[in-house]
């Protein structure tokens, strides 16, 4: 079975595959108006996260102009797809987000 041009054998069940990332997000609003908004991923824990991982090669990213971990970068990218629309807008001034992962979570 092939996934993302990598081979992946039949042992990995293909919807674990396709399951979305576990986190929890944390928001904090200040007196101040300062809105304080945490990210917590989990660390590898599905054989699926163990072949994100091993996808060692670095692919170009436009947006940072440099070359990532394709795994971590599509990792990251699906935990940014399902987030965002959660966050305070990233142009308001008064919003922070932090990041906070173990393994696997932490790399993104």
């Amino acid at each position: 079975m092939k996934y993302s041009g990598v081979f992946v054998p039949k042992i990995v069940d293909p919807l674990q595959l396709h399951q979305r990332e576990c986190y929890y997000l944390y928001y904090e609003l200040k007196g101040n108006g300062e809105i304080r908004q945490q990210i917590f991923c989990r660390g590898t824990t599905l054989l699926s996260d163990v072949y994100t991982c091993l996808q060692l090669w670095f692919v170009f990213d436009e947006e940072l102009g440099c070359k990532l971990h394709k795994g971590f970068k599509e990792h990251a990218g699906r935990l940014l797809e399902d987030v965002e629309p959660l966050l305070a807008p990233s142009q308001d001034p008064r919003a922070t987000v932090e990041l906070c992962g173990h393994s696997l979570g932490g790399a993104v």
